[in-house]
């Protein structure tokens, strides 16, 4: 099971309590970031994680005590001593995301898309087959063509544990039918990406939003989407279906 906890930077700060405490490290990550708005979106996305960690072992460990430690290329792991679950956090502009996974290794982004349609089409996060793919379609829909895939990637990257490390064009998706290639064996043996893409709307604003787990082939990752204050699996439709297992041959 995955879980994707999603809330606004004030609803993920109203977090916060006698209950869900950041450790010192955390606020003092917090207290050396310049703008207000970066330090309330690292609380606000900090204590969402807790809050998030857990309900999803139903209360067993209290939001105050979960512990981090920086793992490969710095992606935040959890301490010894604690259940092996595994997270990551995503925020933009005024949405923050908190993702728990009991399925194996997980990355999530989420960008917002008002910027992205001011912004071009980075060329050099793209393959040549999903170039020649964004090219085919009519103007007004290349860029969500593009932030889509873009979050795909990156979100991607994070399970992989390899981050901004990462060339993105070793990862090539392909939309329509949607699935993910790892031309250069970035998976184990027997492994695959399962993703979820939509788009999701945080305090009026739509965002494009995407999750990517890595699970044996043979499993099926399940995505459920939560809020602090309406915990339960959410109604509306996936834009994209889960990813394919990765092609053997690639």
């Amino acid at each position: 099971m995955v879980t994707i906890w999603t809330a606004s930077t004030d609803e993920a700060l109203a977090l916060m309590g006698d209950e869900v405490r950041l450790d010192a490290e955390e606020m003092a990550q917090a207290g050396r970031l310049q703008k207000a708005g970066d330090r309330n979106r690292f609380l606000g996305a900090r204590a969402l994680l807790r809050h998030a960690l857990s309900e999803a072992l139903d209360g067993e460990v209290a939001p105050g005590r979960w512990r981090y430690r920086e793992g490969t290329h710095g992606k935040p792991v959890m301490a010894p001593g604690l259940p092996p679950l595994e997270f990551n956090l995503s925020h933009a502009g005024d949405c923050v995301i908190a993702c728990v996974s009991q399925a194996g290794a997980i990355g999530v982004d989420v960008e917002i898309i008002a910027a992205a349609e001011h912004a071009g089409i980075v060329e050099d996060a793209l393959t040549g087959p999903e170039s020649d793919n964004l090219n085919r379609l009519p103007d007004d829909r290349k860029r969500a063509a593009f932030l889509q895939l873009w979050t795909i990637k990156e979100a991607c990257a994070k399970a992989l544990g390899l981050g901004v490390t990462l060339d993105f064009r070793e990862l090539e998706v392909t939309l329509e039918p949607f699935r993910v290639r790892t031309p250069h064996g970035l998976l184990g043996h027997g492994e695959a990406f399962h993703i979820e893409s939509r788009q999701v709307v945080i305090a009026g604003n739509p965002y494009r939003l995407a999750v990517a787990t890595i699970t044996k082939a043979a499993s099926r990752a399940s995505f459920c989407f939560k809020a602090p204050d309406t915990p339960r699996m959410a109604q509306a439709p996936a834009i994209s279906k889960s990813g394919n297992p990765q092609d053997e041959s690639s």
